[in-house]
């Protein structure tokens, strides 16, 4: 690649360990010269940290929105849209109107496991 006279990508690749206080990232770049990989130990900013905080409780906070969701909304839609049925007749455009609502939270089911996983 470089015989052509095309640059080559520097690739950065960041692991974050939290060890109490001390949160450091390890930082690998390859070397100009040699290829290998060269690791140096930075501290984390206390921005960069509050960013790393705020991703985690989001991504906790959309967890809870899933297992909600899937645990007590869906079933419960399901429970209802059934009674409906069972009552009348007449109330199955109410059942119908809970079918299309546990759809759209499968829709949006969809999108959570698509952002978090």
């Amino acid at each position: 690649s470089g015989e052509h006279g095309e640059k080559s990508l520097k690739e950065i690749h960041v692991n974050v360990d939290k060890e109490g206080a001390g949160t450091i990232a390890t930082i690998a770049t390859p070397s100009k010269s040699s290829g290998k990989i060269q690791r140096k130990m930075t501290p984390i900013s206390s921005k960069e940290q509050k960013t790393i905080d705020l991703l985690d409780s989001t991504i906790r906070l959309q967890e809870k929105r899933l297992v909600d969701i899937e645990m007590t909304q869906i079933p419960a839609l399901v429970r209802l849209a059934k009674e409906y049925l069972r009552q009348d007749e007449t109330n199955r455009d109410a059942a119908l109107k809970c079918v299309a609502r546990k759809r759209a939270l499968e829709r949006q089911l969809d999108v959570i496991k698509a952002a978090i996983f």
